[in-house]
């Protein structure tokens, strides 16, 4: 994978396009889920920061803008669409996935910038239009 990555990262550059990483995209390793429950469990902070560390080791000296978290609230507020299992909907384990992507967020807003000062990161917050019962035939800015 680091192969592929750095190949892609070198040909956007070659090309004028500036790379942004995303870090998490809704794509957690399968046996972490397995091993663990994945976002249920806070051992994922710990395997999240050494993954973020991987990346700005491979990739730091060529991205400067940074994602750490894809649209963190649709894993909560959208379940269905994730097809997460019934128990997920269980309010205290939604929010307890919730802190422990807060966290992990944080540590590695934390690590970019001990490792990459000049590095630009954040979460990509999801952003929807949500209309109340009396407007939903209207778009309201």
């Amino acid at each position: 994978g680091l192969n592929f990555y750095n190949g892609l990262i070198n040909e956007l550059i070659k090309n004028k396009i500036e790379p942004i990483v995303t870090i998490y995209h809704f794509d957690l390793p399968l046996n972490l889920q397995k091993e663990y429950g994945g976002w249920k469990s806070r051992k994922i902070v710990k395997d999240f920061q050494r993954y973020c560390h991987v990346l700005f080791t491979n990739f730091g000296d060529r991205v400067k803008y940074w994602l750490t978290i894809n649209e963190q609230s649709n894993m909560f507020a959208l379940p269905y669409l994730l097809k997460y299992k019934d128990e997920v909907l269980d309010e205290k384990i939604k929010f307890q996935m919730n802190h422990h992507m807060m966290l992990a967020n944080a540590v590695a807003i934390k690590l970019a910038h001990k490792m990459l000062p000049n590095a630009k990161i954040g979460p990509a917050i999801r952003v929807i239009t949500i209309l109340s019962g009396n407007h939903r035939n209207q778009l309201m800015f």
